[in-house]
């Protein structure tokens, strides 16, 4: 369990699912390997001290807090079934209620033998569920790409070239990819692309606005997407939607419903950093330049991803379905409980 921690930390965890798969192996590892946690009162505790730890080491990552946030419902709903309460019950907005009255907090703390066991079944099927995220995003894209259609998209994300790839032998369509400078994944999705049999075209980051008025759809992936609409997605994604917007070019973003946040984003100009990371500025400006003493006030940044506001989304597929933008704090029930994420910010 260890080892998870370190890797965390060095950030060694890449792809669509990896992290999250981790993440969530490492707390059923955590509450398998419990001898003095029977409550669900005593669970709770467990999983929010170890997530505080996680979270220490990537407080950028919103997937991790939603794992863990997630993981903590599992465990009220499961102690909400125990105690002989139907299923619907427990997955309805009335169950925060329930669970926060005096008269029912009580029946947390009651010992059960079967809980752990039933948490952890339960983590396994949310494991599932997310490994079939992909598959299932990908299936709806005969519904949204049509013929002879010009797609554009920015960089590389797992999650779009499945949906490209697995579209392309029953539709034909081109592509147009961005290169995603300066770490120029789109070079790596176009490459895909072609030994997929799909036509693809590099751009310059720079050509996006000159080439949008041709396209029909802009589809991009995204590392997390916030109860208000928006999106964290590679960085150039901004300008992208904005190109679009400009040329009145629907937008769908590809997205499983893990990776919602109930987070809320609003800074579109790049001073809010809380979520980002920073790589070197080695890919912006070479050292041979940026370090050489006339540059020796210049301050350089080299940020990862860009927030995309909801108004320049049309739309997000995710693996339940289309949902649009304003419509994603309805989802936020079906994930997590409301007051679970205050437990992690204490």
């Amino acid at each position: 369990m260890e080892t998870f921690l370190i890797d965390l930390e060095s950030s060694e965890f890449t792809g669509f699912g990896n992290l999250s798969y981790k993440v969530l192996n490492h707390l059923r590892n955590v509450i398998h390997h419990t001898r003095s946690s029977q409550t669900a009162t005593e669970l709770i505790e467990l999983v929010v001290k170890e997530g505080k730890k996680i979270l220490l080491l990537q407080s950028n990552e919103h997937i991790i807090q939603n794992i863990i946030l997630r993981v903590l419902k599992i465990i009220r709903e499961e102690c909400v079934k125990i105690l002989g309460h139907s299923e619907d019950l427990a997955n309805k907005e009335t169950l925060h209620k329930m669970l926060t009255s005096n008269d029912f907090q009580a029946n947390f703390d009651l010992p059960s033998k079967e809980l752990k066991v039933r948490v952890i079944e339960m983590m396994k099927e949310y494991k599932t569920e997310i490994e079939d995220s992909l598959q299932s995003i990908a299936a709806q894209g005969i519904e949204h790409i049509h013929a002879d259609e010009l797609i554009l998209t920015i960089g590389y994300t797992e999650s779009v070239e499945h949906f490209l790839t697995k579209t392309g032998p029953k539709r034909n369509f081109r592509v147009v990819v961005a290169e995603g400078s300066p770490s120029y994944g789109g070079h790596n999705l176009a490459k895909s692309l072609i030994e997929a049999g799909i036509e693809a075209t590099v751009i310059n980051d720079s050509a996006i606005f000159a080439v949008m008025s041709r396209v029909n759809k802009v589809i991009l992936g995204t590392s997390a997407m916030f109860a208000n609409g928006g999106l964290k997605a590679t960085i150039g994604s901004h300008l992208v939607a904005l190109a679009a917007k400009e040329h009145s070019v629907p937008l769908y973003v590809l997205a499983s419903i893990h990776q919602l946040s109930p987070e809320y984003y609003s800074d579109i100009t790049g001073k809010d950093i809380s979520f980002n990371k920073l790589s070197s500025p080695e890919g912006v400006l070479g050292f041979h330049i940026s370090g050489s003493a006339k540059y020796t006030d210049l301050e350089i940044c080299n940020p990862q991803y860009d927030y995309v506001p909801p108004d320049l989304v049309t739309l997000f597929i995710t693996n339940t379905g289309g949902v649009a933008p304003l419509n994603l704090y309805q989802l936020l029930g079906d994930q997590y409980l409301h007051g679970d994420y205050d437990l992690l910010k204490k």
